[in-house]
């Protein structure tokens, strides 16, 4: 099956690195017709076609719901942050909503100490979940979906991992909320973001923190990720900041996709929406691949903080079956 899923990724290439502080980006360029015909969260909001809500009037932290009243397919990352209604919350896992269709989404709440509504349906909060917050979540999930096939992740991990982030960037929040500290790291954000410009062509990014890996992210349509590359960006941009690396390295020592990917282990399950979703463990990756129509929708690998942190949710979700 990883076999399958490279021969998939040939269709992208590595661009000119860009680096600024600790953070080295390669563009990854599609270097053949999108296959796929969606359009971003972003999109489908601000023509009214989806609407994201509570599941009831009381909530649900773990479950939203969402009505696609379009004629657009729609694609929400794993990670990318909702806020409003009862608390924000992020997506646990990539899904494509089909038009015309209702669907549960499984989410996490990224605002500890708000359980009150602050508006009926979601907006775009406009970011994405750190990297290496997200890394967690993810082999969370794929722990989820081994033990029952749903996609629950580890809620109290992720509020202490926010804790710990607002402690790192001094950014105390009232709720909680993971968006205050973007909030507060705002100015230092937009100086990555100035020195990150988008490449024609491009539908990814393969980061280094330093000399280490940071993460893969890639989406089929250039277009979307027009959408979705402030927020990405701004997400490794926040890992750069926490770092105690001072600059990015100048060598291009990097790992191919082939290397990364090599030896991981695959497995499949339904999508939430459309599509197939694959979880890709190793010893110390972790990842999930949307497939729609034989082709990654989206791909995402990030560095794995290795046996303890699996043993740990696996514990958890064990916990939560009885």
């Amino acid at each position: 099956m990883i076999k399958v899923l490279l021969d998939k990724l040939v269709s992208y290439e590595a661009g000119v690195p860009q680096s600024y502080g600790a953070l080295r980006i390669y563009p990854m360029l599609g270097k053949a017709y999108c296959p796929h015909d969606y359009i971003s969260l972003r999109k489908a909001l601000e023509a009214g076609e989806i609407h994201i809500s509570e599941l009831s009037q009381s909530g649900s932290v773990p479950e939203l719901k969402v009505i696609n009243q379009g004629k657009h397919t729609v694609l929400i990352l794993a990670g990318e942050e909702l806020r409003g209604a009862k608390q924000n919350r992020i997506l646990n896992t990539t899904v494509l909503i089909a038009p015309l269709s209702e669907t549960i989404l499984p989410v996490t709440c990224t605002e500890a100490g708000r359980w009150s509504y602050q508006s009926k349906e979601f907006s775009e909060s406009g970011n994405m979940m750190q990297p290496s917050l997200k890394s967690k979540l993810v082999h969370s999930v794929s722990a989820s979906y081994q033990m029952d096939r749903s996609a629950r992740s580890d809620q109290h991990e992720v509020w202490a991992d926010i804790a710990k982030l607002q402690m790192d960037h001094a950014s105390p929040s009232d709720t909680g909320a993971m968006a205050d500290v973007y909030e507060t790291s705002k100015d230092k954000l937009e100086d990555f973001q100035k020195s990150f410009p988008l490449t024609s062509g491009q539908c990814g990014i393969y980061a280094l923190i330093g000399k280490r890996f940071a993460g893969l992210d890639l989406v089929s349509s250039p277009e979307v990720w027009q959408d979705l590359y402030d927020k990405i960006l701004r997400s490794y941009a926040m890992d750069a900041l926490r770092s105690q690396e001072q600059c990015a390295p100048q060598d291009d020592s990097r790992p191919s996709l082939e290397e990364l990917l090599k030896d991981a282990r695959l497995s499949e399950f339904d999508g939430i929406g459309l599509g197939k979703e694959l979880r890709l463990e190793k010893p110390n990756l972790t990842g999930s691949a949307l497939i729609w129509n034989d082709h990654p929708a989206h791909l995402s690998v990030f560095p794995h903080l290795g046996n303890e942190s699996r043993m740990n949710n696996e514990r958890f979700h064990r916990g939560m079956r009885g």
